[in-house]
Formats: structure tokens, C-alpha cells, sequence
């Protein structure tokens, strides 16, 4: 099939509003997940709803949302014993609660820098604070996130660390909040 530019040209200008692209958005995110003991406690949804509420109150996550994901019990749950990577909370999870914060495509630096800040040390600490145990899921989790190894592996992250040291010697292989990035600077080019 050839590219017809008319019909390209009219999904461009008809179909697409103004100079923006609405297939996606632009967010700061965090997440964390519940289990299910912390909902099946008698004050349990109450202590998540007033969570979300001050997730959401006024000026800390204006502009945010999260989704309710239930992403575990069942299988997840009965495979506790496999010796996988994964946070061991993920066993005990029902729900993962994962979004953030937007911004328009022509924010200034500073009010984007406002927007982390926000989802870094107001959002994300509140959910937190529900049950520190629980972590973060890594692939959706804030880019800033303190104690990424408790929060992303927890008491795995000492043997991912070896396994990291044995496979990759010289530290080549990282990412900003990955095992073994510790050992790099915030920007991933020098060593510290």
C-alpha cells in the first residue's frame, strides 16, 4: 500500500488538536504495591483512602493520577519459594498502585523540577508510609527513589549484587536505579 499524503496530512491537521501529539503523556511516576493483609486489617482501605486523598490534596499531586492495578495473589502468590530476583513483597501483594504527576510539553525546567520534587518527596513518601515494607515495582517506579535496593529487590539485592560482580567485574553494564549503580555517579560517568 502506498502513503497517501492527503489522508496523513487530514489525521494530522483534523484529527489531532492544536501542536500536540495525544498518543502519550509526559509524568513523573511512582508506585507502590498493597497486600493483601494491609486491606484485610479492619482499618486498612480506610488508612489507603485517606492516603490517596493526601496523594491528591491540593498542590501535592495536582495534575497526577494512579491506577489500581491488581496484579497478584493466586500463582504469584504461591510461587514464594522460587529463587528469582523479584522483591519478596510481590508475594504478599493484591494491588499495585502506580502514576504520578504531568506536565505540559512546554513547561519551564522549574516546573518540572516542582513536579518531581513533588511526586519524589510528598506522593510517594505518603504511599510509603502505608506499609515500608512493601517496596516499589522497578519499572514503574519514581526515578528518584530512596533506597532503591530495599525498595526494588529487598533482601535479594546482596545476592544480585554478587551475581552483578561476577558477570559484569568491571561495572559496565548499569542504569541510573539498577544493581550496582551505586558504585556510579547520578549521571552514570563517573565512578564514586
Amino acid at each position: 500500500m502506498r502513503f497517501q499524503a492527503p489522508a496523513f496530512k487530514y489525521v494530522i491537521n483534523e484529527l489531532l488538536p492544536g501542536d500536540s501529539d495525544t498518543g502519550g503523556s509526559i509524568a513523573h511516576l511512582g508506585s507502590r504495591p498493597v497486600s493483601r493483609g494491609f486491606l484485610s486489617r479492619r482499618a486498612g482501605a480506610a488508612k489507603l483512602t485517606e492516603a490517596l486523598k493526601k496523594v491528591f490534596g491540593p498542590g501535592v499531586g495536582a495534575g497526577g493520577s494512579f491506577t489500581g492495578h491488581l496484579v497478584a495473589g493466586g500463582q504469584v502468590a504461591r510461587n514464594a519459594k522460587l529463587d528469582v530476583a523479584v522483591n519478596p513483597a510481590w508475594r504478599r501483594t493484591v494491588t499495585h498502585l502506580a502514576g504520578g504527576v504531568s506536565w505540559s510539553q512546554n513547561a519551564t525546567v522549574e516546573e518540572q523540577r516542582e513536579v518531581e520534587r513533588r511526586v519524589t518527596e510528598e506522593m510517594v513518601p505518603l504511599l510509603a508510609e502505608l506499609e515500608p515494607d512493601m517496596g516499589a515495582y522497578l519499572n514503574e517506579a519514581d526515578a528518584n527513589e530512596r533506597d532503591f535496593q530495599r525498595s526494588f529487590w529487598g533482601d535479594h539485592y546482596p545476592r544480585l549484587r554478587e551475581v552483578k560482580k561476577r558477570w559484569d567485574p568491571e561495572g559496565i553494564f548499569i542504569t541510573r536505579v539498577d544493581v550496582g549503580s551505586e558504585d556510579w555517579d547520578g549521571e552514570g560517568l563517573c565512578r564514586v
